[in-house]
């Protein structure tokens, strides 16, 4: 999954569609005199929730004032992503129902669908009005284009007298971050290149990808990399896509007139080295290395009265810690955490622990001693927790794994010892997140026995320069990546 940043117009979104979770990366530039750009964050999740709360939860009037909200899989995964259950019982959702699973009749209460445009899922909510009814009427939103013939099936005898609305969004995708979405595609990788794969159909992808800039209301120009047969047939396919939407949406069509933006599709082989090494941010690492579940982690720590307890939280953006240092390297959260958390201490001296050090005993004193702040303090527990056994799994598993696939990303081998405790080994700990675009990329000198971190030789970071005699350190220094 990659970021998402906005500018100003005109616009250039780029998807790196490599058939699983799709990668965006949308960056609008200014043109004017100054060269002054002004950035505008565009936040996923909220985006998706004003469409939801402003189409369907407040723009279907009942008698009543109450609805009940039948969903699909997809259409969970969606909401579930950006909103809470109180954000929908606040305004007039009684209840959330699986359209698949059985369900209790409420007869005097409106039904709200929102689903995948199937034959389906009509059939389901066909069902529901077959005999004795469900509900007092239907209200049904698609979260894409719905087909013709998908259409057709709403005009059937036992639904057509009890919908009172049929509508399409473009909500086709699962808002992650406020930066980032996923196709919700898991088995894109292996379906797109697998020789024993059956093939994948592009034309689900490209819909998807088109109810992206349709919620976004941009009508990019669409290009593709020449010579990949996969990204052709995708962009051909998303062009088509864009332009069916752009018939029914006025922003689309403004957009196409005025933003000039361009989709650009890219296929994997355009960055080969980055699924061969561990990504070792802290968000990365923490569901790498532990056992979290549909964002759900389990932990045990001590009450006010030293009792151990267990508790599931959830990792996600109301955990103001969590969204601070998730795309930090897990060496820097130690610090940030105990930084937030001396900040915090120091701020309520009056109240509790006096200034010093911390560990266990101390922050289970600061609980007992400040009652009204142990949620607070239980975030600090939280990640304090996470990131000691992050480190411990990174130690036990994989850090000699992460030496291995840096010399696959630098094309070499090396055979000599690592004595573990030079300055430069451990420098190149703590820069051992290895992407091919940030250059931070650790290598073995042929003519030294320490590692260097590449980023630091560039930036003339005197602590790493090469250690070796004769030619290596003007090795380092006229070495370039873009050559391999």
């Amino acid at each position: 999954l990659g970021t998402l940043t906005c500018q100003n117009t005109p616009a250039i979104i780029t998807f790196d569609a490599h058939g699983g979770s799709i990668a965006p990366f949308l960056t609008f530039h200014t043109n004017s005199e100054d060269c002054i750009t002004n950035t505008i964050m565009i936040d996923l999740k909220n985006l998706v929730k004003d469409q939801i709360m402003t189409e369907i939860v407040r723009g279907v009037k009942t008698e009543s004032g109450w609805k009940v909200l039948i969903v699909d899989h997809e259409a969970l995964r969606m909401i579930s992503s950006c909103m809470r259950m109180f954000d929908l019982t606040d305004n007039g959702i009684t209840i959330v129902e699986d359209i698949c699973k059985s369900r209790q009749p409420m007869v005097d209460l409106d039904a709200v669908y929102l689903m995948k445009p199937t034959h389906a899922n009509v059939e389901l909510v066909r069902k529901d009005f077959a005999g004795r009814k469900k509900y007092a009427c239907a209200h049904i939103f698609f979260i894409d284009v719905a087909p013709d013939d998908v259409l057709q099936g709403l005009a059937h005898a036992d639904l057509k007298p009890f919908v009172r609305t049929a509508s399409e969004l473009n909500l086709a995708f699962v808002p992650m971050e406020s930066q980032v979405f996923s196709l919700d595609a898991p088995d894109g990788l292996y379906q797109y290149y697998s020789p024993y794969s059956l093939g994948t159909d592009a034309s689900v992808v490209a819909a998807k990808l088109a109810s992206v800039c349709g919620a976004l209301g941009e009508a990019p120009v669409v290009r593709y990399s020449g010579s990949s047969a996969r990204c052709a047939t995708l962009g051909k396919l998303v062009q088509d896509r864009l332009e069916r939407l752009m018939q029914y949406d006025d922003i689309m069509q403004q957009s196409a007139r005025t933003k000039k933006s361009q989709l650009l599709i890219l296929d994997r082989n355009f960055d080969m080295l980055s699924p061969l090494v561990h990504e070792l941010t802290y968000q990365a690492a923490a569901y790498d290395l532990l056992d979290i579940e549909d964002n759900t982690y389990t932990y045990r720590y001590e009450d006010t009265q030293g009792r151990t307890q267990s508790k599931n939280v959830v990792l996600g953006d109301r955990d103001p810690i969590w969204e601070e240092f998730k795309h930090s390297h897990i060496t820097q959260v130690f610090k940030g955490v105990s930084a937030r958390f001396k900040e915090f201490t120091a701020a309520n001296q009056d109240d509790g622990k006096e200034g010093g050090k911390f560990g266990t005993k101390e922050l289970r004193t600061m609980m007992k001693n400040l009652p009204q702040h142990q949620e607070k303090m239980a975030k600090f527990s939280l990640h304090l927790d996470l990131a000691d056994k992050i480190m411990k799994g990174f130690t036990e598993a994989v850090e000699r794994a992460t030496m291995a696939e840096q010399n696959m990303c630098m094309c070499v081998e090396s055979h000599m010892s690592i004595r573990t405790n030079t300055p430069a080994h451990t420098h190149a700990r703590t820069h051992i997140h290895a992407r091919m675009h940030s250059h931070t990329l650790i290598h073995t000198l042929p003519r030294t026995s320490e590692r260097v971190c590449w980023s630091c030789v560039r930036t003339g970071d005197p602590g790493m320069r090469p250690q070796g005699r004769g030619s290596g350190a003007q090795e380092a220094q006229g070495f370039d990546w873009r050559a391999l």
